[in-house]
C-alpha cells in the first residue's frame, strides 16, 4: 500500500496551535467539532494499528531519503551560493501565481495589466533557496495548476501558503544564514 498519497478516506484535517492548545481545521475551513475530531481520531488509530509495518518502513526510506537529499543539496564549500531572490504569492482575481523575483511588487506592476488587478500576498526574506523552495511549492500545490506558476488554490489553503512563503529560510534548505 502506498500510504504516502492515501488521506485515509477522510476529509484532510490541518493541526493549529492557538494559545490555549491545538485545534483541527477542517477542509472547509470549520474547527472540528468533537464528533469529528473522534471520529478521525479513531480513523488514524485503525489505519496506524494495520499498517504498522507499512509506516515504519515508509518512514525510514523517507528518513533515508531525505538525508540523501539533504547531503546532495548542500552547497559546498568552493561554490557560490545562488543570488538571493525573494519567492511570492499573488493574487489575480480568484488565481494565485507562485514565483521568484528579486522584487515582487515590481513584478506585480508588470503584471497588472490583466483584466483583474494583481495583488502582491506574502513574500519571503532574500534567500538563496528561492529557487529550490518555489519548485517545492509548484510540486505541494500541483493539483490546482490551471498553466505554469498559476494556481486555483481552494481557500481554505490560501492563509497556509501564504505563511509558507513568509517563512522560507535558508536555513531549511541547507544554506548557512547571512
Amino acid at each position: 500500500m502506498d500510504i504516502s498519497h492515501s488521506y485515509f478516506g477522510f476529509p484532510q484535517y490541518m493541526l493549529h496551535r492557538c494559545d490555549d492548545g491545538y485545534f483541527l481545521l477542517g477542509p472547509t475551513g470549520n474547527i472540528a467539532t468533537l464528533e469529528e475530531i473522534e471520529e478521525y481520531a479513531e480513523k488514524l488509530l485503525d489505519f496506524a494499528t494495520r499498517f504498522e509495518k507499512d509506516i515504519i518502513i515508509h518512514n525510514l526510506k523517507n528518513d533515508i531519503e531525505l538525508e540523501q537529499r539533504f547531503r546532495r543539496g548542500y552547497p559546498s564549500a568552493e561554490k557560490e551560493p545562488p543570488r538571493k531572490r525573494r519567492v511570492y504569492l499573488m493574487k489575480c482575481n480568484d488565481r494565485y501565481k507562485v514565483g521568484v523575483s528579486v522584487d515582487p511588487s515590481a513584478r506585480a506592476r508588470q503584471l497588472d495589466n490583466r483584466p483583474f488587478p494583481v495583488r502582491l500576498i506574502a513574500q519571503s526574506d532574500m534567500v538563496h533557496c528561492a529557487f529550490e523552495a518555489e519548485r517545492e511549492l509548484h510540486e505541494f500545490l500541483s493539483e490546482y495548476r490551471i498553466d505554469g506558476e498559476w494556481f486555483r488554490i481552494p481557500s481554505h489553503l490560501v492563509k497556509n501558503i501564504a505563511d509558507c512563503v513568509r517563512y522560507i529560510s535558508d536555513a531549511a534548505h541547507g544554506y548557512e544564514e547571512d
